[in-house]
């Protein structure tokens, strides 16, 4: 696949060519080939980073493709692929926290983007851009609420994480779990606040 057609699939998000050029990514471009000439050392490096990147774009918007199609483990595999080739991948990051959260773990997504944080500052000395840190703050805001769609026994079927962005559904566990919900004082008496 030629690296236009590539850029054109990125471009226009089409997931069968995505698919296809993140399938013929191996890794480093001629690794197996060296030789001890500066000339050809530096055409080469420019040639590893030019098609490394192409790989990680059309991994990152598989990824995103594969979150908005509702598969959010795909998602999550293919940008933790992008964030192996190049750690530093900030939007890369920004889709596992959204699949991460997509899935129900939104305390994973928030960890994640605390190791990011550490990881930045250690290796760049910089803070995440605006975009990861708005992503952060919005799902520490977001509240588990219950779909007003109930099942059969009369309680609700599925779980959301709703936000100024709208609602994500959640898959429920496997286990056991807690919630921790704020309560609000419906007794009118002020005294009785604290307790909520």
């Amino acid at each position: 696949m030629r690296r236009d057609a590539v850029r054109g699939a990125v471009r226009r998000r089409q997931p069968d060519a995505l698919d296809g050029a993140v399938g013929l990514y191996k890794g480093p471009l001629l690794a197996d080939i060296t030789i001890p000439e500066e000339a050809w050392t530096e055409w080469l490096d420019v040639q590893r980073q030019g098609v490394e990147g192409l790989a990680l774009d059309a991994m990152v918007k598989l990824s995103e493709c594969e979150l908005e199609a509702g598969s959010h483990e795909n998602a999550l595999s293919g940008a933790n692929r992008a964030i192996e080739i190049s750690s530093l991948r900030e939007d890369a990051h920004r889709l596992v926290m959204r699949a991460l959260a997509a899935g129900g773990r939104r305390a994973d997504a928030l960890r994640h983007y605390e190791d990011l944080k550490v990881l930045l500052k250690r290796d760049l000395a910089v803070e995440p851009d605006p975009n990861t840190r708005s992503l952060a703050a919005e799902l520490r805001k977001s509240h588990v609420g219950r779909s007003a769609t109930a099942d059969k026994s009369g309680s609700a079927s599925e779980y959301y994480v709703s936000s100024d962005t709208g609602a994500v559904p959640l898959s429920l566990p496997d286990g056991p779990s807690i919630a921790v919900l704020p309560f609000a004082n419906m007794s009118g008496d002020p005294a009785q606040e604290y307790f909520a």
